[in-house]
């Protein structure tokens, strides 16, 4: 599935719910909060593509090695990488 094809639905659901409130005489707050939550939905979808789209490059299924060193500070600056270690 591509995010074309699960977000235009939702997206044009949203759309028309915005223009009902609009042309309502009174605002009414179950729309707008049903609005709110297809574009929070819309949202997080779009991150989890945008994710996807970031970590799909040829060598992103790699491992990877991560360095954490201390840095100035002394000692309390050892004690994070010292946790994490």
């Amino acid at each position: 599935m591509t995010i074309q094809q699960f977000t235009l639905p939702q997206a044009d659901d949203a759309e028309t719910i915005i223009k009902l409130t609009e042309e309502m005489d009174s605002i009414d707050s179950a729309l707008l909060q049903e609005a709110s939550g297809i574009i929070k939905e819309l949202n997080k979808a779009l991150d989890r593509f945008e994710l996807t789209q970031l970590l799909s490059g040829p060598y992103d299924k790699e491992a990877a090695v991560i360095t954490i060193t201390a840095g100035a500070g002394g000692t309390d600056a050892q004690v994070g990488p010292s946790i994490l270690y």
